[in-house]
């Protein structure tokens, strides 16, 4: 779809809540072999959850949806069944990860089919550990779904370290690890996206040795309770751009503050001393209130490399976006990646933000950016949800009139049309 953006638009306070897809998937797994029940509100009406709730009522979990609440009657970890019919994780690197590590508890067969790109991807990086846990699981010769996982009677313990901090790995094989014999290991060099093991009852999470570990003691889980899922993450990242674009301060409660969820908001954590964080306890600590200063300062230069590079490499769009309108020069490197998404995200991410009026020079690996005056621009998007939010923000906020195109059509962003009163410039 086309957006056409006549004139600036302030951020409405407060936006609109979208609850954060992420910690609404991962809650709703871990509610499925909880012990009691769970009900949990505000959750976002998407592909991903849709594919997931269906997949756990196959596999025997009751569960029940009315608007934007959830409920989830806990099986616990032994009452999961294997479903009659293959269950589907759609286009969903998440869901078939969560799956496959759920299915191993299950005793039988269970298939997982896959559509899209990911029904070309291989996964031998989950199929080769799980198999060392004592998890048979069977796909095609180039390790590509559909995933047949015969859960054993009994899953060994896991015991990894991984040279990389790698999450969606990780959340695999901690899932497994609820249905070993004995307490499971995995550490990493640091952490990557930690909201499974702080959601987990059953899991010890430290510092050991300079490497991030956490530890899963095959045990009852608790359920949840009543509970509002935080608001997205995402779109916390795209209200922080626009108000530090706009020279407006910015205030959100019951935001996720895990920070090793590469965000801008974890970003200005780093960089800047004007974003303040107060924790609210809640999600194990996960959510609290944030606020914006403004103007917002950043150093001068900022240069993002190795390890940085893939910690913020979801958000490299966003952080684009925010150092496009500021005085900063941004460098990053070590990206080359990111040119593998839905689109290429290095191309996109400077085309778009030149035509914003931000020095831009790219290269093989990234692409240096120096900061200017935002002006109107004609904008692609490249049917691409991540490049679309990145050039929303510095859009509703440009002195002049934007034009986005090849927007894609997501409920995140109609949502975020739908709050900045622009659900009639849509075509």
């Amino acid at each position: 779809m086309t957006i056409e953006i006549l004139q600036p638009i302030e951020p409405p306070v407060p936006f609109p809540f979208y609850g954060d897809e992420l910690l609404s998937a991962l809650a709703i797994s871990i509610s499925a072999i909880a012990v009691g029940k769970s009900e949990l509100s505000g959750v976002p009406d998407t592909d991903d959850i849709r594919l997931l709730t269906n997949a756990l009522s196959a596999m025997g979990v009751p569960i029940r949806r009315e608007h934007d609440r959830v409920a989830v009657k806990g099986v616990g970890r032994s009452g999961l069944r294997a479903p009659s019919e293959p269950i589907h994780a759609g286009d969903s690197g998440l869901v078939i990860r969560i799956l496959a590590g759920l299915a191993c508890g299950i005793e039988g067969e269970t298939v997982i089919e896959a559509q899209g790109q990911l029904a070309r991807r291989s996964l031998v990086r989950i199929i080769e550990p799980l198999a060392e846990m004592g998890v048979h699981i069977a796909s095609t010769y180039k390790h590509t779904p559909p995933l047949h996982v015969f859960g054993p009677s009994a899953v060994r313990p896991a015991r990894f370290d991984f040279p990389l901090p790698n999450f969606y790995l990780k959340l695999t094989l901690l899932l497994a690890s609820l249905f070993a014999e004995e307490t499971s290991l995995i550490r990493e060099p640091t952490a990557s996206v930690s909201h499974i093991e702080h959601l987990l009852t059953c899991a010890d999470v430290r510092e050991d040795n300079g490497r991030h570990s956490v530890e899963i003691v095959p045990q009852d889980i608790e359920p949840f309770g009543n509970e509002s899922v935080p608001f997205d993450a995402v779109l916390t990242d795209v209200l922080l751009v626009a108000s530090a674009l706009s020279g407006r301060p910015y205030t959100g409660s019951h935001t996720p503050v895990n920070t090793t969820r590469g965000s801008v908001f974890s970003f200005l954590q780093q960089f800047s001393s004007s974003l303040s964080v107060v924790r609210a306890g809640s999600w194990n600590n996960e959510v609290g209130s944030i606020h914006l200063a403004s103007p917002v300062e950043l150093p001068a230069r900022i240069e993002l490399r190795g390890a940085e590079t893939r910690r913020l490499k979801s958000s490299l769009p966003l952080i684009a976006s925010l150092c496009a309108g500021l005085p900063v020069e941004l460098e990053v490197r070590d990206a080359i990646d990111i040119r593998q998404n839905r689109c290429d995200w290095i191309a996109a991410i400077v085309d778009g933000l030149a035509g914003f009026g931000a020095e831009v020079e790219e290269h093989d690996d990234g692409f240096t950016l120096r900061g200017a005056s935002l002006c109107g621009a004609g904008v692609a998007c490249y049917d691409d949800e991540s490049i679309a939010l990145a050039m929303l923000a510095p859009a509703v906020v440009a002195g002049d009139a934007t034009v986005l195109y090849e927007v894609p059509d997501t409920p995140r962003i109609r949502h975020c049309l739908k709050a900045f009163g622009l659900e009639h410039a849509v075509s």
